[in-house]
């Protein structure tokens, strides 16, 4: 399903929240064969990644370059001096548009256009950057990487009748290359989850803010599976479901358009300047009331939520704990928000923290 940077309909809002919910996806090969791919269970996990380190060793014993290694004559054949330098200027005038668009948070018309351009450099940065790392195929590195996928392909794969779809990785590999790699790719799709911004878009959808508030109130558990064992996707669905929630509950003074929260940039750039905005009323408050910093431990509610999955605290009665939700983390660097509750009569700020 190609959902990435579009508006979803309601029929693939519904199915990819099935889909998440039950963490299994149904898939057809080409040879007309019923598959079902499982999310990998934390010990599922850890025995790839130890079947990675090992290959990596075995590989690097027997003369296989490392990344760290490749010899530049090797590189050029694959990414020129040209495409350094092509990649170095649209690097920069990624940051310079970046910088412009925070500006133009209330200018729609100016915003798009920018936000337009931004796409566009964002796309041949990326073809740029898959050309530069082709190389990276030919290493240790690399093998060990597709060792780990492989065995969590083989480990996560059942037959329509729910069995093993393969009892050993020999077994699989016994099939041609085709038939392999493509299998892989459907895995993987489904193994990484969608991009952010369809995460984002599910979080703020009628039926799953009415699946994830139920829970919240009644506290049935929305997953059927211990947290350790939860994807990447899940973790980073209850974090955006927090995230906007935070927003929902703001008062009317400082809540965003809907407009605004259904544009991501534009609400990140608004909740980022919101956040300035009320922590310099907060120092300014005590400042004038002669008490210390408020300690965010001390408060009701203390929420950090964002991209990161990172949770600090849903609240003290236990709904969610941080232990249950902090071990994941995305490969991408984000700013954080929290909702704080003031005890003192403070009206409820937004704290934003930065992760290092």
């Amino acid at each position: 399903m190609d959902t990435e940077n579009k508006k979803l309909t309601e029929e693939e809002i519904h199915n990819l929240i099935s889909e998440i919910v039950s963490s299994e996806r149904i898939e057809q090969t080409e040879e007309q064969e019923i598959i079902i791919f499982k999310v990998p269970s934390s010990s599922e996990r850890i025995y790839s990644e130890f079947v990675e380190k090992q290959t990596l060793k075995q590989a690097l014993e027997e003369g296989c370059m490392s990344e760290e290694n490749i010899p530049n004559e090797f590189l050029d054949t694959f990414f020129s001096i040209e495409d350094s330098e092509k990649l170095h200027e649209i690097e920069t005038k990624l940051e310079g548009y970046k910088t412009l668009l925070a500006k133009r948070i209330k200018d729609t018309d100016l915003y798009k256009k920018d936000a337009e351009k931004i796409k566009e450099l964002e796309i041949t940065f990326e073809a740029l950057l898959s050309k530069k790392l082709e190389a990276n195929q030919y290493t240790a590195e690399f093998i060990a990487r597709e060792e780990r996928l492989l065995t969590l392909l083989v480990s996560s794969t059942l037959d329509e009748n729910y069995n093993k779809k393969w009892k050993t990785k020999d077994e699989l590999q016994e099939r041609d290359t085709g038939y392999l790699y493509s299998i892989l790719n459907k895995f993987l799709s489904f193994f990484w989850g969608p991009e952010v911004s369809v995460i984002r878009q599910i979080a703020r959808s009628g039926e799953w803010r009415n699946i994830y508030l139920s829970s919240l109130k009644t506290g049935i558990d929305i997953f059927d599976r211990s947290a350790k064992d939860l994807s990447t996707t899940q973790l980073q669905l209850l974090s955006w479901s927090m995230y906007y929630q935070n927003i929902y509950d703001l008062p009317p003074s400082d809540k965003p358009s809907k407009e605004i929260i259904e544009d991501d940039e534009r609400l990140d750039k608004f909740m980022d300047k919101l956040a300035d905005k009320l922590e310099a009323e907060e120092r300014s408050a005590f400042r004038k009331s002669g008490h210390s910093k408020v300690n965010a431990e001390d408060q009701d509610h203390v929420i950090v939520s964002a991209e990161s999955q990172d949770y600090v605290r849903f609240n003290k009665e236990g709904k969610f704990s941080d232990t249950e939700l902090n071990n994941k983390r995305t490969d991408e660097n984000t700013k954080s928000y929290s909702d704080v509750k003031d005890r003192q009569g403070i009206r409820s700020k937004i704290r934003k923290l930065n992760r290092k």
